[in-house]
């Protein structure tokens, strides 16, 4: 990873590749959350059909 950073370093347009790349690592967060989110609503459906 360290390599990446260096070579991102060199580049001229690096500030550019770097905004890209947190772009995609906040988009990949928010998926992460949103689908945490889904599974917990899944499972508590679950429990109440159950308990139901």
């Amino acid at each position: 990873m360290s390599d990446l950073k260096d070579l991102l370093s060199r580049m001229g347009k690096s500030d550019e590749i770097k905004s890209y790349f947190n772009k995609i690592n906040d988009s990949l967060v928010l998926i992460k959350r949103c689908v945490f989110v889904l599974v917990f609503l899944a499972v508590l459906m679950v429990i109440i059909s159950v308990l139901l």
